[in-house]
């Protein structure tokens, strides 16, 4: 046996018979399972991130849109209480 230290980057082959025949230590297919289940939930983790931030920037957009719209609104409001209190005290 080899006395380098097996890599997960050696999981995508199937590691070769050595003399004896056998295909490898047991805790290697276990060790690499392993690594490529966290692989796995890695790139979904990932996925994931990507669509909350793309999730984020629009509701921060729609937030700043209604924000703007609530000013307009109250702004719009204020004119026509002053045109009604002008209108009620008799003033053209």
């Amino acid at each position: 046996m080899s006395d380098e230290i097996p890599s997960p980057a050696g999981a995508r082959r199937p590691p070769e018979p050595s003399r004896d025949g056998l295909g490898g230590l047991p805790w290697e297919s276990a060790l690499y399972d392993a690594v490529r289940a966290l692989e796995v939930r890695v790139v979904a983790a990932e996925r994931e991130r990507d669509e909350l931030a793309l999730s984020n920037s629009k509701l921060r957009r729609d937030l700043a849109l209604c924000r703007e719209r609530l000013e307009n609104w109250r702004l719009r409001q204020a004119a026509w209480r002053r045109e009604r209190d002008e209108l009620l005290r008799g003033r053209p």
